[in-house]
């Protein structure tokens, strides 16, 4: 079961000042069941999260800004603007956890990825080209500019990319295997 401290934090999602409640308890909860069943409350309000993924893009707190990425994923679209905010944060993972969700997207997320191919860090632009590839044809403008990249392994990952995204598409234009 919960212990008590989750439990009162599950308790909370009638009152006013849930918001607060909820990243308190993501933060500085008491112990690591009452971070969880705030977690799950969060991620049960899906869309209607997203004041709350936002704030917790802003928090200095590592484990907000991932839960708020993580989060904002799992919302679809109505989560890019908590990802195009993650995008800005100080760590490194953050961004990259970011970059990678971002593909989960489609075209909606093509607004990250042009964040993502400005980074400096390069497994945050590694996350950007392998995630270019789910969203497919969209992101080849992406992956041209990763194929260009001063790193070695991002110019390789993205020419990679593109050259799965062209037989993707050769195959799902003629309903065959494109010859080898």
């Amino acid at each position: 079961g919960l212990s008590a401290n989750a439990a009162f934090y599950r308790h909370l999602s009638g009152e006013p000042d849930r918001t607060e409640m909820l990243l308190n308890a993501l933060e500085y909860g008491y112990d690591h069941a009452a971070s969880l069943a705030a977690q799950l409350e969060i991620e049960n309000l899906g869309a209607r999260a997203l004041p709350i993924l936002l704030r917790a893009s802003t928090r200095e707190h590592f484990s907000s800004q991932m839960l708020a990425v993580r989060a904002a994923a799992r919302i679809e679209k109505k989560g890019v603007p908590v990802l195009l905010v993650s995008m800005k944060s100080k760590h490194m993972r953050i961004r990259q956890v970011a970059a990678d969700a971002a593909g989960e997207l489609g075209e909606d997320g093509l607004s990250i990825l042009q964040l993502a191919v400005k980074d400096s860090i390069q497994e945050v632009r590694l996350s950007a080209a392998m995630s270019a590839s789910r969203i497919g044809p969209k992101a080849l403008p992406i992956l041209e500019i990763l194929s260009q990249d001063n790193d070695p392994d991002v110019r390789s990952e993205a020419a990679r990319m593109i050259v799965r995204i062209q037989k993707e598409s050769v195959f799902n234009n003629s309903g065959t295997l494109p010859a080898k």
